[in-house]
């Protein structure tokens, strides 16, 4: 009887034991899932931003940006200066909405969507946090006449969109709040030491 008692606690010693190694692979195995997500998406990043830096690319990551999602910041400048008078007008989504199809955007992909929710409601500031780090990212990358055109045109765009809705008789007039937001991304712009 005393040897049936040993043999029944030898087993359920082995069966902890089996299931605690079972318990570890699992967790092992989330891991390796995770470390292999991780790396795709910061490869989806990359690939949509020409971003290489790891640092950078991970700092997007925290924020929760994806692929899609990195780019769709490539409109974010416009979009801010468009809220930033408290709403986007009829005049200021069109504009927006044909931008975005200059750069890819068509109806029915994730980026599309993003960009009507941002319409509706402004984006979170995560996202010019985000777009800030991609601007970072990729002026790490470019020579400094490529950063000033890149600048540029990041700027003109801003200030078209600022110009569209407003004015009397034809003449735009930037409001206060557009004009803080374009000295906002131009700041953006400026060189790190």
């Amino acid at each position: 009887m005393a040897s049936d008692n040993l043999d029944a606690l030898h087993g359920r010693g082995h069966s902890l034991e089996e299931e605690f190694f079972k318990r570890e692979d699992a967790k092992l195995l989330d891991k390796l899932r995770a470390l292999k997500n991780a790396e795709t998406t910061r490869d989806l990043i990359s690939r949509a931003t020409g971003i290489t830096n790891k640092a950078r690319l991970d700092k997007l990551m925290e924020l929760k940006i994806g692929g899609e999602t990195a780019a769709a910041l490539s409109v974010l400048p416009i979009v801010e200066v468009a809220w930033a008078d408290g709403s986007v007008d009829a005049k200021e989504r069109a504009y927006i909405i044909q931008h975005a199809a200059t750069k890819g955007f068509v109806p029915g992909t994730t980026e599309y969507a993003l960009l009507e929710i941002w319409l509706e409601k402004r984006p979170e500031p995560r996202y010019f946090v985000a777009w800030t780090h991609l601007v970072h990212g990729l002026s790490e990358q470019l020579s400094d006449a490529e950063n000033d055109h890149l600048k540029k045109l990041v700027l003109e765009r801003a200030r078209a969109i600022a110009s569209v809705s407003g004015g009397v008789l034809g003449m735009a007039k930037i409001s206060a709040g557009e004009s803080a937001m374009l000295a906002k991304l131009e700041k953006v712009f400026e060189r790190r030491s």
